[in-house]
Protein backbone atom coordinates (compact mmCIF):
# COMPACT_ATOMS: atom_id res chain seq x y z
CA UNK A 1 0.00 0.00 0.00
CA UNK A 2 1.32 3.45 -0.84
CA UNK A 3 1.88 5.98 1.87
CA UNK A 4 1.04 9.30 1.65
CA UNK A 5 2.74 11.97 4.14
CA UNK A 6 0.86 15.40 4.39
CA UNK A 7 2.58 17.97 5.94
CA UNK A 8 -0.46 20.34 6.97
CA UNK A 9 1.65 23.56 8.86
CA UNK A 10 1.20 25.29 10.70
CA UNK A 11 2.11 28.48 9.83
CA UNK A 12 5.21 29.95 11.18
CA UNK A 13 6.78 26.98 12.01
CA UNK A 14 9.53 26.59 9.30
CA UNK A 15 7.46 24.82 6.37
CA UNK A 16 9.20 26.72 3.75
CA UNK A 17 12.19 25.41 4.54
CA UNK A 18 10.92 22.10 4.98
CA UNK A 19 9.02 22.52 1.75
CA UNK A 20 12.70 24.06 -0.48
CA UNK A 21 14.67 21.16 1.27
CA UNK A 22 12.72 17.86 -0.38
CA UNK A 23 12.59 19.93 -3.80
CA UNK A 24 16.22 20.57 -3.84
CA UNK A 25 16.62 16.86 -2.80
CA UNK A 26 13.74 15.16 -4.80
CA UNK A 27 16.00 13.51 -7.19
CA UNK A 28 18.11 11.92 -4.36
CA UNK A 29 14.91 11.06 -2.36
CA UNK A 30 13.21 9.38 -5.26
CA UNK A 31 16.34 7.51 -6.57
CA UNK A 32 17.69 6.69 -3.10
CA UNK A 33 15.09 6.35 -0.64
CA UNK A 34 11.92 5.63 -2.89
CA UNK A 35 10.23 9.25 -1.77
CA UNK A 36 8.46 11.05 -3.85
CA UNK A 37 7.54 15.26 -2.90
CA UNK A 38 4.91 14.76 -5.41
CA UNK A 39 5.05 17.54 -8.42
CA UNK A 40 1.44 16.92 -9.18
CA UNK A 41 -0.45 20.27 -7.62
CA UNK A 42 3.07 22.12 -6.82
CA UNK A 43 3.39 25.67 -6.82
CA UNK A 44 6.31 27.69 -7.27
CA UNK A 45 5.90 31.08 -5.76
CA UNK A 46 8.12 33.82 -5.28
CA UNK A 47 7.79 35.15 -1.53
CA UNK A 48 9.94 38.73 -1.46
CA UNK A 49 12.37 37.53 -3.77
CA UNK A 50 12.45 34.00 -2.26
CA UNK A 51 11.09 30.76 -4.03
CA UNK A 52 9.12 28.10 -2.53
CA UNK A 53 7.83 25.42 -3.59
CA UNK A 54 4.86 24.06 -2.10
CA UNK A 55 1.42 22.33 -2.91
CA UNK A 56 -0.83 25.76 -2.81
CA UNK A 57 -2.51 24.20 -6.70
CA UNK A 58 -3.30 20.90 -4.41
CA UNK A 59 -5.18 22.73 -2.08
CA UNK A 60 -6.83 24.74 -4.01
CA UNK A 61 -8.29 22.16 -6.62
CA UNK A 62 -10.06 20.82 -3.14
CA UNK A 63 -11.29 24.54 -2.45
CA UNK A 64 -12.56 24.22 -5.67
CA UNK A 65 -13.88 21.28 -5.91
CA UNK A 66 -11.64 20.46 -9.43
CA UNK A 67 -12.45 16.62 -9.09
CA UNK A 68 -10.24 16.16 -12.57
CA UNK A 69 -7.86 17.42 -11.05
CA UNK A 70 -7.90 15.71 -7.91
CA UNK A 71 -8.55 12.33 -9.73
CA UNK A 72 -5.11 13.25 -11.77
CA UNK A 73 -3.29 13.44 -8.06
CA UNK A 74 -4.85 10.11 -6.93
CA UNK A 75 -3.37 8.08 -10.52
CA UNK A 76 -0.20 9.95 -9.66
CA UNK A 77 0.13 8.63 -6.53
CA UNK A 78 -1.32 5.12 -7.80
CA UNK A 79 1.68 5.41 -10.38
CA UNK A 80 4.30 6.68 -8.48
CA UNK A 81 7.23 4.32 -8.36
CA UNK A 82 8.19 5.67 -5.11
CA UNK A 83 6.57 3.92 -2.00
CA UNK A 84 5.92 6.99 -0.30
CA UNK A 85 4.32 10.13 -1.86
CA UNK A 86 5.09 13.17 0.47
CA UNK A 87 2.74 17.26 0.29
CA UNK A 88 3.41 19.76 2.04
CA UNK A 89 1.25 22.68 2.38
CA UNK A 90 0.54 25.02 5.14
CA UNK A 91 -3.11 25.70 3.36
CA UNK A 92 -3.97 22.36 4.61
CA UNK A 93 -4.39 23.33 7.89
CA UNK A 94 -5.37 27.12 7.46
CA UNK A 95 -7.66 26.94 4.55
CA UNK A 96 -9.73 23.86 4.53
CA UNK A 97 -13.07 23.14 6.17
CA UNK A 98 -15.11 19.95 7.19
CA UNK A 99 -16.23 19.38 3.48
CA UNK A 100 -12.87 19.21 2.10
CA UNK A 101 -11.00 17.79 4.66
CA UNK A 102 -13.87 14.93 4.27
CA UNK A 103 -13.22 14.91 0.11
CA UNK A 104 -9.22 14.66 0.81
CA UNK A 105 -10.01 11.34 3.22
CA UNK A 106 -12.07 9.97 0.33
CA UNK A 107 -9.84 10.70 -2.42
CA UNK A 108 -6.64 8.85 -0.08
CA UNK A 109 -8.84 6.16 1.52
CA UNK A 110 -7.40 3.46 -0.29
CA UNK A 111 -3.25 4.88 1.05
CA UNK A 112 -1.94 4.41 4.77
CA UNK A 113 -1.80 8.40 5.42
CA UNK A 114 0.56 10.45 7.85
CA UNK A 115 -0.23 13.86 8.98
CA UNK A 116 2.09 15.78 10.16
CA UNK A 117 1.67 18.83 11.88
CA UNK A 118 3.87 21.53 13.74
CA UNK A 119 2.65 23.77 15.97
CA UNK A 120 3.76 26.91 17.73
CA UNK A 121 3.24 28.39 21.66
CA UNK A 122 0.49 30.84 20.62
CA UNK A 123 2.20 33.51 22.22
CA UNK A 124 5.46 33.32 20.08
CA UNK A 125 2.51 32.03 16.85
CA UNK A 126 0.99 35.69 17.12
CA UNK A 127 4.42 37.56 16.94
CA UNK A 128 5.15 35.86 14.06
CA UNK A 129 1.79 35.96 12.26
CA UNK A 130 1.76 39.55 13.25
CA UNK A 131 5.24 40.19 11.57
CA UNK A 132 3.87 38.00 8.11
CA UNK A 133 0.59 40.34 7.89
CA UNK A 134 2.61 43.43 7.91
CA UNK A 135 5.17 42.05 5.79
CA UNK A 136 2.80 40.69 3.02
CA UNK A 137 -0.37 43.40 3.23
CA UNK A 138 -1.32 46.43 3.74
CA UNK A 139 -1.59 46.00 7.69
CA UNK A 140 -1.56 48.92 9.62
CA UNK A 141 -2.74 47.79 13.40
CA UNK A 142 -0.57 47.82 15.96
CA UNK A 143 0.64 44.32 17.63
CA UNK A 144 -1.15 45.46 20.85
CA UNK A 145 -4.50 45.86 19.11
CA UNK A 146 -3.54 42.13 16.93
CA UNK A 147 -2.86 40.38 19.93
CA UNK A 148 -6.00 41.71 21.23
CA UNK A 149 -8.29 38.22 19.95
CA UNK A 150 -6.34 35.72 21.13
CA UNK A 151 -6.64 36.63 24.95
CA UNK A 152 -10.78 36.74 24.03
CA UNK A 153 -12.42 33.39 25.08
CA UNK A 154 -15.31 34.49 22.08
CA UNK A 155 -12.27 34.41 19.20
CA UNK A 156 -11.29 30.49 19.87
CA UNK A 157 -13.92 29.42 17.94
CA UNK A 158 -12.42 30.91 14.47
CA UNK A 159 -8.69 31.09 15.91
CA UNK A 160 -6.24 29.33 13.77
CA UNK A 161 -4.02 29.20 16.73
CA UNK A 162 -6.63 26.46 18.43
CA UNK A 163 -4.89 23.79 17.34
CA UNK A 164 -7.13 21.46 19.14
CA UNK A 165 -9.89 22.52 17.46
CA UNK A 166 -8.90 22.23 13.95
CA UNK A 167 -6.30 19.33 14.66
CA UNK A 168 -8.99 17.46 16.30
CA UNK A 169 -11.11 17.50 12.64
CA UNK A 170 -8.56 15.76 10.91
CA UNK A 171 -8.65 13.20 13.75
CA UNK A 172 -12.12 12.85 13.27
CA UNK A 173 -11.89 11.53 9.93
CA UNK A 174 -8.11 10.10 9.15
CA UNK A 175 -7.67 8.45 13.16
CA UNK A 176 -5.93 9.82 15.95
CA UNK A 177 -2.96 7.65 15.17
CA UNK A 178 -2.80 8.93 11.68
CA UNK A 179 -2.15 12.56 12.91
CA UNK A 180 1.26 13.84 14.49
CA UNK A 181 1.26 17.13 16.39
CA UNK A 182 4.84 17.92 17.15
CA UNK A 183 5.31 21.22 19.24
CA UNK A 184 7.91 23.82 17.12
CA UNK A 185 10.64 23.53 20.37
CA UNK A 186 13.31 21.73 19.78
CA UNK A 187 13.46 19.48 23.20
CA UNK A 188 10.59 17.56 20.81
CA UNK A 189 12.96 17.25 17.52
CA UNK A 190 15.21 14.84 16.65
CA UNK A 191 18.82 15.99 17.73
CA UNK A 192 16.69 19.38 17.89
CA UNK A 193 16.46 19.88 14.36
CA UNK A 194 13.33 20.48 12.29
CA UNK A 195 14.60 19.36 8.50
CA UNK A 196 16.03 16.17 10.68
CA UNK A 197 12.81 15.75 12.49
CA UNK A 198 10.67 15.61 9.35
CA UNK A 199 12.88 13.72 6.95
CA UNK A 200 13.03 10.89 10.24
CA UNK A 201 9.50 10.32 9.31
CA UNK A 202 10.27 8.62 6.12
CA UNK A 203 13.43 7.81 7.10
CA UNK A 204 15.89 9.43 5.12
CA UNK A 205 18.16 11.71 7.57
CA UNK A 206 21.10 10.45 5.31
CA UNK A 207 19.97 12.30 2.37
CA UNK A 208 20.56 15.53 4.15
CA UNK A 209 24.22 15.07 3.73
CA UNK A 210 23.68 15.64 0.08
CA UNK A 211 22.42 19.38 0.33
CA UNK A 212 21.90 22.26 1.99
CA UNK A 213 18.87 22.36 4.45
CA UNK A 214 19.09 26.59 4.55
CA UNK A 215 16.36 28.49 6.50
CA UNK A 216 13.85 29.81 4.08
CA UNK A 217 11.19 32.92 4.80
CA UNK A 218 12.89 33.69 7.72
CA UNK A 219 10.84 36.17 10.05
CA UNK A 220 11.80 39.80 9.84
CA UNK A 221 13.50 42.06 12.99
CA UNK A 222 10.86 43.89 15.04
CA UNK A 223 12.29 47.35 13.79
CA UNK A 224 11.93 46.65 9.84
CA UNK A 225 8.26 45.14 10.80
CA UNK A 226 7.57 48.90 12.64
CA UNK A 227 8.89 50.67 9.89
CA UNK A 228 7.19 48.75 6.89
CA UNK A 229 3.91 49.36 8.82
CA UNK A 230 4.65 53.08 9.33
CA UNK A 231 4.76 52.76 5.32
CA UNK A 232 1.59 50.98 4.94
CA UNK A 233 -0.18 53.40 7.00
CA UNK A 234 1.38 56.40 4.58
CA UNK A 235 -0.08 54.13 1.37
CA UNK A 236 2.68 56.04 -0.89
CA UNK A 237 4.22 52.40 -2.45
CA UNK A 238 2.09 50.56 -4.85
CA UNK A 239 1.11 47.17 -4.62
CA UNK A 240 2.40 45.57 -7.42
CA UNK A 241 6.15 47.19 -5.84
CA UNK A 242 5.81 46.28 -2.24
CA UNK A 243 7.72 43.33 -2.03
CA UNK A 244 10.80 44.94 -4.34
CA UNK A 245 10.52 48.17 -1.85
CA UNK A 246 10.49 45.67 0.99
CA UNK A 247 13.44 44.38 0.08
CA UNK A 248 15.09 47.58 -0.55
CA UNK A 249 14.08 48.57 2.42
CA UNK A 250 15.52 45.36 4.26
CA UNK A 251 19.36 45.82 2.77
CA UNK A 252 19.63 49.18 4.09
CA UNK A 253 20.52 48.96 7.69
CA UNK A 254 21.09 46.20 10.43
CA UNK A 255 17.59 46.47 11.78
CA UNK A 256 17.26 45.56 15.62
CA UNK A 257 15.12 42.75 17.00
CA UNK A 258 12.75 42.46 19.98
CA UNK A 259 10.06 40.84 21.20
CA UNK A 260 6.72 43.06 20.10
CA UNK A 261 4.45 40.87 22.91
CA UNK A 262 5.51 42.09 27.03
CA UNK A 263 4.78 39.64 29.95
CA UNK A 264 0.96 40.71 30.44
CA UNK A 265 0.10 40.10 26.90
CA UNK A 266 2.19 36.68 27.05
CA UNK A 267 0.34 35.48 30.06
CA UNK A 268 -3.42 36.81 28.98
CA UNK A 269 -3.10 34.57 25.48
CA UNK A 270 -1.71 31.60 27.21
CA UNK A 271 -4.31 31.80 29.85
CA UNK A 272 -6.86 32.01 26.99
CA UNK A 273 -5.73 28.87 25.25
CA UNK A 274 -4.63 27.25 27.86
CA UNK A 275 -7.70 24.62 28.36
CA UNK A 276 -6.75 23.64 24.73
CA UNK A 277 -3.62 23.47 24.85
CA UNK A 278 -4.15 20.42 27.71
CA UNK A 279 -7.11 19.06 25.44
CA UNK A 280 -4.49 19.01 22.37
CA UNK A 281 -1.53 17.75 24.42
CA UNK A 282 -3.38 14.61 25.49
CA UNK A 283 -5.17 13.85 22.83
CA UNK A 284 -2.16 13.47 20.74
CA UNK A 285 -0.12 12.11 23.26
CA UNK A 286 2.31 14.61 23.87
CA UNK A 287 3.61 14.50 27.58
CA UNK A 288 4.47 18.05 28.57
CA UNK A 289 2.28 21.43 28.20
CA UNK A 290 4.14 25.02 27.33
CA UNK A 291 4.99 27.28 29.97
CA UNK A 292 5.93 30.47 30.41
CA UNK A 293 8.81 31.62 30.42
CA UNK A 294 10.05 34.37 32.79
CA UNK A 295 9.91 37.49 30.45
CA UNK A 296 9.98 41.17 31.29
CA UNK A 297 9.93 43.64 28.09
CA UNK A 298 12.94 46.09 28.48
CA UNK A 299 12.99 49.72 28.41
CA UNK A 300 15.01 49.60 25.48
CA UNK A 301 13.16 47.12 23.67
CA UNK A 302 10.04 48.82 22.95
CA UNK A 303 8.26 48.69 19.95
CA UNK A 304 6.68 51.86 18.12
CA UNK A 305 3.45 50.74 18.85
CA UNK A 306 2.72 53.83 20.42
CA UNK A 307 3.88 56.06 18.02
CA UNK A 308 1.03 58.12 16.08
CA UNK A 309 2.00 58.70 12.88
CA UNK A 310 1.28 62.46 12.02
CA UNK A 311 3.03 64.64 9.47
CA UNK A 312 6.06 64.84 10.86
CA UNK A 313 9.88 64.62 9.91
CA UNK A 314 9.61 60.79 10.40
CA UNK A 315 7.36 60.94 7.71
CA UNK A 316 9.11 63.32 5.63
CA UNK A 317 12.30 60.98 6.00
CA UNK A 318 10.34 58.33 5.16
CA UNK A 319 9.11 59.91 1.85
CA UNK A 320 12.64 60.78 0.90
CA UNK A 321 14.40 57.28 1.47
CA UNK A 322 10.99 56.12 -0.82
CA UNK A 323 11.64 58.87 -3.23
CA UNK A 324 15.25 57.63 -3.36
CA UNK A 325 14.03 54.24 -4.49
CA UNK A 326 11.56 55.51 -6.99
CA UNK A 327 14.66 57.39 -8.47
CA UNK A 328 16.86 54.28 -8.33
CA UNK A 329 13.99 51.86 -10.44
CA UNK A 330 12.00 54.80 -12.12
CA UNK A 331 8.87 52.82 -10.84
CA UNK A 332 7.33 56.67 -11.42
CA UNK A 333 7.92 60.27 -12.32
CA UNK A 334 8.88 62.69 -9.37
CA UNK A 335 5.84 64.60 -10.27
CA UNK A 336 3.52 61.64 -9.89
CA UNK A 337 4.97 60.83 -6.57
CA UNK A 338 4.93 64.41 -5.51
CA UNK A 339 0.85 64.90 -6.62
CA UNK A 340 0.09 61.85 -4.67
CA UNK A 341 1.55 64.07 -1.84
CA UNK A 342 -0.86 66.85 -1.38
CA UNK A 343 -2.98 65.53 0.89
CA UNK A 344 -0.07 66.44 3.19
CA UNK A 345 -0.42 70.54 3.33
CA UNK A 346 1.93 72.17 1.15
CA UNK A 347 4.43 73.39 4.06
CA UNK A 348 5.48 70.08 3.81
CA UNK A 349 4.83 69.86 -0.07
CA UNK A 350 7.53 72.46 -0.22
CA UNK A 351 10.01 70.88 1.76
CA UNK A 352 9.84 67.81 0.49
CA UNK A 353 10.42 69.34 -3.15
CA UNK A 354 13.56 71.11 -1.67
CA UNK A 355 14.98 67.34 -0.32
CA UNK A 356 14.46 64.91 -2.91
CA UNK A 357 15.66 66.41 -5.76
CA UNK A 358 18.82 65.34 -5.83
CA UNK A 359 21.46 63.81 -3.73
CA UNK A 360 24.10 66.21 -2.48
CA UNK A 361 27.18 65.88 -4.42
CA UNK A 362 29.39 65.21 -1.21
CA UNK A 363 33.22 63.95 -0.92
CA UNK A 364 33.25 60.92 0.45
CA UNK A 365 29.44 60.32 0.86
CA UNK A 366 27.87 57.96 -1.90
CA UNK A 367 24.58 57.31 -2.72
CA UNK A 368 24.42 54.28 -1.53
CA UNK A 369 25.59 56.16 1.82
CA UNK A 370 22.49 58.53 1.22
CA UNK A 371 20.29 55.83 1.18
CA UNK A 372 21.03 54.24 3.85
CA UNK A 373 21.66 57.59 5.85
CA UNK A 374 18.14 58.33 5.40
CA UNK A 375 17.30 55.02 6.60
CA UNK A 376 18.93 55.19 10.03
CA UNK A 377 17.40 58.75 10.18
CA UNK A 378 14.21 57.17 10.61
CA UNK A 379 15.18 55.78 14.01
CA UNK A 380 18.32 57.95 15.22
CA UNK A 381 16.25 61.43 14.97
CA UNK A 382 20.17 62.85 14.40
CA UNK A 383 18.80 65.19 11.91
CA UNK A 384 15.54 66.85 12.01
CA UNK A 385 14.83 68.54 8.77
CA UNK A 386 11.84 71.01 10.35
CA UNK A 387 13.81 72.36 13.39
CA UNK A 388 16.92 72.84 11.68
CA UNK A 389 15.21 74.93 9.15
CA UNK A 390 13.01 76.90 11.46
CA UNK A 391 16.14 76.84 13.82
CA UNK A 392 18.68 78.98 11.42
CA UNK A 393 16.91 81.73 10.21
CA UNK A 394 19.71 83.13 8.03
CA UNK A 395 18.17 80.05 5.71
CA UNK A 396 14.74 81.32 5.83
CA UNK A 397 14.39 83.44 3.08
CA UNK A 398 16.11 80.95 0.66
CA UNK A 399 14.73 77.77 -0.55
CA UNK A 400 17.93 75.94 0.40
CA UNK A 401 17.93 72.31 1.21
CA UNK A 402 18.35 71.70 5.16
CA UNK A 403 20.01 68.12 5.17
CA UNK A 404 22.04 69.42 2.01
CA UNK A 405 23.30 72.31 3.76
CA UNK A 406 23.37 70.66 6.83
CA UNK A 407 25.32 67.96 5.32
CA UNK A 408 28.08 70.51 3.29
CA UNK A 409 28.46 73.08 5.49
CA UNK A 410 26.41 73.07 9.10
CA UNK A 411 28.44 70.33 10.61
CA UNK A 412 31.13 72.44 9.94
CA UNK A 413 29.92 75.56 11.73
CA UNK A 414 28.62 73.63 14.70
CA UNK A 415 25.06 73.87 13.50
CA UNK A 416 22.51 71.84 15.61
CA UNK A 417 21.14 69.24 13.19
CA UNK A 418 18.28 68.40 15.85
CA UNK A 419 16.79 69.65 19.45
CA UNK A 420 19.03 67.46 21.78
CA UNK A 421 22.30 67.88 19.75
CA UNK A 422 24.57 70.64 21.79
CA UNK A 423 26.66 73.07 19.74
CA UNK A 424 29.82 71.63 21.51
CA UNK A 425 28.88 68.49 20.85
CA UNK A 426 28.47 68.57 17.36
CA UNK A 427 31.55 70.61 17.18
CA UNK A 428 33.71 68.12 18.67
CA UNK A 429 32.04 65.47 16.49
CA UNK A 430 33.42 67.53 13.59
CA UNK A 431 36.98 68.38 15.08
CA UNK A 432 37.45 64.37 15.11
CA UNK A 433 36.01 63.80 11.74
CA UNK A 434 38.33 66.49 10.11
CA UNK A 435 41.35 65.22 11.77
CA UNK A 436 40.32 61.39 10.33
CA UNK A 437 39.64 62.43 7.11
CA UNK A 438 35.99 61.59 7.10
CA UNK A 439 32.04 62.97 6.81
CA UNK A 440 30.34 62.65 10.23
CA UNK A 441 27.38 60.85 8.81
CA UNK A 442 30.32 58.43 7.82
CA UNK A 443 31.26 58.34 11.22
CA UNK A 444 27.42 57.54 11.53
CA UNK A 445 26.56 55.29 9.23
CA UNK A 446 29.82 53.13 10.58
CA UNK A 447 28.88 53.21 14.35
CA UNK A 448 24.95 52.68 13.93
Amino acid sequence: MKKVILHIGTGKTGSSTIQNTLYSLRRVLKKRYGVDYALCGLSEVNHYGEIIHAHYQFVDWLKKRRLEKLEIARSYIQNSTCKTIVFSCESFYHDLRDEEIALLHNLFSDFQLCIVCYVRRQDLYVESAYKQQVKVGAFTMPFSDFADDHSNVNYLFEAHANYYRLLSLWADYFGVDSVRVIPFERRYMKNGDLVEDFFSIFGAVEALSCGNASLSNVGFPSQLVETIRYYNYLGIVPDDRRQYFIAFLKAQAQYRDFPLANDGIRRGILKNYAEANSKLFEKFGIDQIWELPEFVLSENDESMDDVEPSVSERELLAKMLYEEWVHQHNAVTTKAFLKKLRGSGLDLLWLLKTIVGRVPEIDKLTRCEYRKLICKLLFSGLFSPTYYYSNNLDLADSEVNPFEHYVKFGWKEGRAPNPNAAVREVEAISTVCEGEGRHPLQTFLRHY
